[in-house]
């Protein structure tokens, strides 16, 4: 909500006056229709098969931590529901028009406050999820696959962001 009030691409000011109709692109369809909303409804099927693909791999195939204990279902969930909050904030970064320093720190804080709500769930010793965090740290193929899965989508969408600013809005 913070980056639809903040993220501008002309003033007001520039707008009101309305001397070029910044209006038509809407009005004829050229920023959402069936297209944009397949294409839409394409990277965020192929995002969350990279999701479920690598977490899956990288947990649930007889990888141990450190006690020699194989990961569980809780441990693979939490994974690919982590790894959600960080792709979807750096999608919003590089569909975002223009970064300042609040839209960055806003950003920044959601992946930090998702991290923080982790560690504090963790110690709660009737949780599921008791000392989740400490194991999942402490697993390369964890961190390994959090590294492949951000490339993966971030690659995605900033390859798919420059198509679009290249070819179809010039």
């Amino acid at each position: 909500m913070i980056f639809a009030i903040h993220d501008k691409e002309q003033s007001p000011e520039i707008l009101v006056e309305n001397k070029i109709n910044y209006y038509e692109q809407g009005i004829h369809s050229r920023l959402f229709n069936s297209k944009v909303f397949w294409s839409w409804f394409f990277f965020g099927t192929w995002h969350s098969i990279i999701i479920v693909f690598v977490s899956y791999l990288a947990l649930e195939f007889n990888f141990c931590d450190k006690n020699g204990l194989v990961q569980d279902f809780w441990t693979s969930g939490a994974m690919v529901f982590g790894i959600s909050v960080i792709v979807v904030n750096f999608k919003v970064l590089i569909i975002s028009n223009n970064h300042n320093f609040v839209s960055l720190s806003v950003t920044t804080m959601s992946i930090l406050l998702y991290l923080f709500s982790l560690l504090i769930i963790s110690e709660i010793s009737t949780s599921e999820l008791y000392e989740l965090s400490k194991s999942l740290l402490t697993i390369p193929n964890y961190n390994l696959g959090n590294f492949l899965i951000i490339v993966a989508t971030t690659m995605l969408d900033f390859g798919h962001e420059m198509y679009l600013s290249k070819f179809l809005f010039n």
